[in-house]
């Protein structure tokens, strides 16, 4: 994952008398999560601060790699986006198949009509029917460019800047399975709910 011991940075790990040596009757499992030399891999990225505290920073499986070999963190993209008005919710994925990202959000729609009334080019849209302004590539364009802009300001490279987008007004909830309770994204049902719209997207990345 690029990341090297001189950069102070990757997974923490434990070592030591209070270190759990593995799990009950499951082998498996135990050596997935404590390695050969007794150290218990926690899952949690971190870093070392200069005071010396140490800073989590990101889940490992949260991170994924795309076909040039770059690993890019979600969790730390979708943060950035929701800095926009404009979406209440964002799940950003990618294809280790494909070099760029795609994202579904939950749009604020009220905010949403309000800002394409407001331009002259996207005024038409403003009264169609939800799922009608949702899907109109104009609409999906004119939001793509809002996050990418914000996405820019915070710092966000290139390759962390979605190049498609999917926009829903249906909320990802503890309801309906597509959070935890503590309103952390369930990805990978996420990724099989939204299969065929990620799948558009990355068809049509030259045409948004």
């Amino acid at each position: 994952m690029d990341y090297f011991s001189a950069n102070n940075k990757g997974e923490v790990c434990f070592r030591g008398a209070a270190v759990m040596k593995g799990y009950y009757m499951d082998d498996e499992l135990s050596a997935k999560t404590v390695d050969s030399e007794g150290w218990l891999h926690t899952g949690d990225i971190g870093e070392w601060l200069p005071n010396g505290a140490l800073k989590i920073t990101d889940r490992k499986n949260a991170l994924f790699k795309l076909a040039q070999g770059d690993f890019v963190s979600p969790e730390q993209i979708e943060i950035v986006y929701l800095n926009s008005h404009l979406v209440d919710q964002i799940f950003v994925t990618g294809l280790t198949t494909r070099s760029f990202l795609v994202g579904v959000a939950v749009a604020n729609v009220s905010l949403l009509r309000e800002a394409i009334a407001a331009r002259s080019e996207l005024a038409r849209h403003a009264d169609l029917p939800t799922e009608k302004l949702l899907s109109e590539s104009d609409v999906r364009r004119f939001v793509l460019q809002e996050l990418n802009r914000i996405g820019k300001e915070k710092g966000l490279q290139s390759i962390e800047l979605i190049k498609n987008i999917h926009l829903t007004s249906e909320e990802l909830t503890p309801e309906n399975g597509l959070v935890t309770p503590t309103l952390k994204l369930r990805r990978h049902l996420l990724k099989q709910k939204f299969a065929q719209d990620i799948e558009r997207m990355y068809a049509e990345e030259t045409t948004l």
